[in-house]
């Protein structure tokens, strides 16, 4: 498997979907901020691959070094992005998170050009006598933060997918789940490196792969129009109900348990493709998993070939009116009829007519 061309492929892709989107007749700041953020990843991906091209460990060192100088810029891009896209109260979001906003821009920079002798340093291997790279504290800190905001995004990227309905959910998926898995993954890779403080090559071909994928996806939505004129509300509630923040724990928990019992046997050679092919099923399975239609199919074959109703009427008016239990004016009983309407019949979209 050539890592090299799997890295270069992949910042080429993420360079051809950062110009297509900047240069729509109608972009606004989140086509920028998205553009720019592709392309961030893009270099980061060439900066990876110019290093497993690089023969000597001071070539190695300096395009790692670059790599992390790159890192710098991609917490505070990203999470501005997942604060803004598909948000019709994006500024109501941006002014609550300024001071988190403006960490994930400032901090980062400042490790970069501060402390950037001690963003990498040499470490040799008790075992083989070899020299690794390994994180220096400037850029244990700079891995650190990025881990955290990659949670704080995908945070934020669910808030959006699950206050869409319909339509609006059907626009904005393949884009959801395309920087979801992106995300994951590199959280996965991040706190890796935090646990070893060593910068793994098989990481950051799991990276190169993981950007791939996450960039068919994304393009896969940009071919359903409108997808970034979408206006959804979220709630303002940061932790509460929040699926990101509970499987982060139990991720973090599982991922390190699993990395130690691979170093314990010794490791896999064949690590990188393992890893590209299983992140390819789980991708395949959160598309099926999240198609309304195939949810639908699910249901008809359950009650026609094992003589269960598709409806339960009781079940239904239940939830119906504990959902419109609680409204107290006509947008909010519209809004949860919709929401009821769409969840019972698979429906994209739904109209209330006012009498």
């Amino acid at each position: 498997m050539n890592i090299s061309l799997l890295a270069f492929a992949s910042a080429l892709f993420c360079g051809a979907l950062a110009f297509s989107v900047f240069r729509n007749e109608k972009r606004n700041s989140v086509h920028m901020v998205f553009s720019g953020g592709m392309l961030l990843f893009g270099i980061d991906a060439v900066f990876s691959g110019l290093s497993w091209e690089s023969t000597s460990i001071n070539e190695i060192f300096i395009w790692q070094c670059w790599r992390l100088l790159t890192f710098a810029l991609l917490p505070g891009v990203w999470l501005y992005f997942s604060l803004s896209y598909s948000r019709g109260n994006q500024r109501d979001f941006l002014s609550r998170w300024k001071f988190i906003l403006g960490g994930t821009f400032l901090i980062p920079l400042a490790l970069a050009g501060l402390a950037y002798n001690s963003l990498i340093v040499p470490v040799k291997d008790a075992k083989s006598g070899q020299w690794m790279l390994g994180l220096g504290q400037s850029g244990f800190f700079l891995t650190l933060i990025f881990l955290i905001t990659t949670v704080l995004v995908l945070m934020n990227l669910e808030r959006t997918f699950r206050a869409a309905m319909g339509t609006m959910r059907w626009r904005i998926k393949f884009m959801i789940i395309g920087l979801g898995m992106l995300f994951a993954v590199r959280a996965f890779t991040s706190s890796q490196t935090l646990l070893t403080h060593i910068i793994d090559p098989r990481l950051q071909v799991v990276d190169a792969g993981a950007l791939f994928v996450a960039c068919i996806l994304i393009l896969r939505s940009l071919f359903r129009e409108g997808h970034f004129e979408i206006n959804v509300y979220p709630s303002h509630s940061v932790l509460q109900s929040s699926l990101t923040v509970f499987l982060a724990g139990i991720y973090f928990l599982i991922i390190g348990v699993l990395w130690k019992a691979v170093t314990f046997l010794g490791g896999n050679t064949e690590f990188e493709i393992k890893a590209f092919m299983v992140l390819v099923a789980i991708v395949v399975l959160t598309v099926v998993l999240l198609s309304d239609r195939a949810r639908l199919h699910v249901n008809r074959f359950i009650s026609r070939h094992f003589q269960r109703p598709l409806y339960d009427y009781r079940t239904v008016w239940r939830k119906f009116t504990e959902a419109t239990a609680s409204c107290v004016n006509q947008t909010q009983l519209c809004q949860a009829a919709i929401k009821s309407a769409t969840d019972i019949f698979q429906a994209l979209s739904v109209t209330v007519n006012g009498g």
